[in-house]
């Protein structure tokens, strides 16, 4: 009992007492070590804030601005053709197509856009999933996807109640070509079609987007130039969904002859 007790006596007494000045020392090694833990992260966050306000700026800039204010093609009327007595024998009627505009869709809300969309124009969504990627792959993502073209009111009522809910989703107007007699005089009138990947980079420096139709055979195809008109072009602002705010500036397009 004793030799513990001798034994717990000596290990007390074997311990060096810390000093006020020990404690000091040590209390300023920690204040020292934090300062600098906080002058490292305020150099690396003004390295960063330096990196996109001066080395980048001008780039995310240009980013930000693209994304708020766009340049939209606006398509011209195509040219009607008449008879000797002034009958119009090919006329344009009005048509809406639904888009879809890839730059505008949420990353990673793809598949539940699709599925959406599918439900209510009856398109599947992996054949819109395939028309979007082939559409980025030969353009950009700012360029219209046309998904279903034709739309009835039912479906026209339907996308303008749900246009909150379907970012990137949009209705743009079309003029259809309708042809009278067309079962005697299709030959000499032709049609008009969509561009083929294989034409556009020859006609996407004439003005064309992949999106447009040119004339295939007949008179479309022989005063295609004629009857095309000129595009126009619209500036406008856009919010975070791509849904247009406020019109910035117009050149009108030129309705063909």
């Amino acid at each position: 009992m004793g030799l513990f007790s001798h034994e717990r006596r000596w290990k007390a007494e074997s311990r060096t007492p810390q000093t006020e000045e020990d404690v000091a020392r040590a209390s300023n090694r920690r204040l020292i070590v934090v300062r600098l833990a906080v002058v490292l992260l305020f150099s690396v966050l003004s390295l960063q804030l330096l990196r996109f306000q001066v080395w980048s700026g001008g780039r995310y800039q240009l980013k930000a601005e693209s994304n708020r204010v766009r340049l939209q093609v606006t398509e011209p009327a195509r040219g009607l053709i008449y008879d000797r007595q002034h009958q119009p024998l090919v006329k344009n009627i009005a048509s809406y197509t639904a888009v879809v505009i890839p730059a505008d869709i949420p990353k990673g809300r793809e598949q539940d856009l699709y599925f959406q969309l599918s439900s209510i124009l009856g398109v599947p969504p992996d054949v819109i999933d395939q028309m979007v990627k082939d559409s980025v792959k030969r353009s950009d993502t700012l360029t219209p996807v046309k998904v279903k073209e034709q739309l009835d009111q039912r479906t026209l009522l339907t996308l303008a109640e749900l246009r909150h809910t379907l970012p990137g989703v949009d209705v743009r107007y079309d003029a259809e070509r309708q042809y009278a007699d067309s079962t005697l005089l299709s030959h000499v009138f032709g049609y008009v079609g969509k561009i083929t990947e294989d034409d556009y980079p020859q006609l996407k420096d004439r003005g064309y987007q992949l999106s447009d139709q040119i004339g295939k055979t007949g008179v479309e195809y022989v005063y295609e130039d004629q009857l095309r008109g000129t595009p126009g072009r619209r500036q406008i602002e856009v919010d975070a969904s791509g849904r247009e705010l406020r019109q910035l500036d117009e050149i009108p397009a030129r309705s063909g002859n």
